[in-house]
């Protein structure tokens, strides 16, 4: 079973960015659907922009979506894009951020020079 996509970027060149709920995200081409019936209104360029996710799917009104299934099984696979935490710039704040300090807030000016006082390297 394909997942449902969760979220959509209508891009240049009927292209689609689509993010699926299982943290994968695909490109897909709709220039070769064009020629079909179904799909002949998305040559409209605004319309085309006008891509939204509902229920799971892509649509532009209530009468023109495409499955899920499609997108994921010829849609090419993205980059995943994983952000890592950064580690903090000096060891007073490594020290902060240890003594979990800086986990209820963000760290200050303030925290750096009480642990510089406190004389922590």
């Amino acid at each position: 079973m394909t997942p449902d996509v969760v979220a959509v970027k209508p891009l240049a060149g009927y292209q689609l960015e689509t993010d699926f709920a299982n943290g994968e995200r695909r490109l897909f081409d709709l220039r070769p659907y064009l020629d079909y019936h179904a799909f002949a209104a998305l040559a409209e360029a605004s319309l085309f922009m006008r891509a939204h996710v509902a229920l799971g799917t892509v649509a532009w009104t209530d009468e023109i979506d495409i499955s899920p299934d499609t997108l994921y099984l010829r849609g090419a696979p993205l980059p995943t894009v994983v952000v890592s935490p950064q580690p903090p710039a000096t060891a007073e704040a490594f020290h902060l951020l240890t003594e979990g300090r800086a986990q209820r807030r963000p760290l200050t000016n303030d925290d750096i020079r009480t642990a510089r006082e406190a004389g922590r390297p």
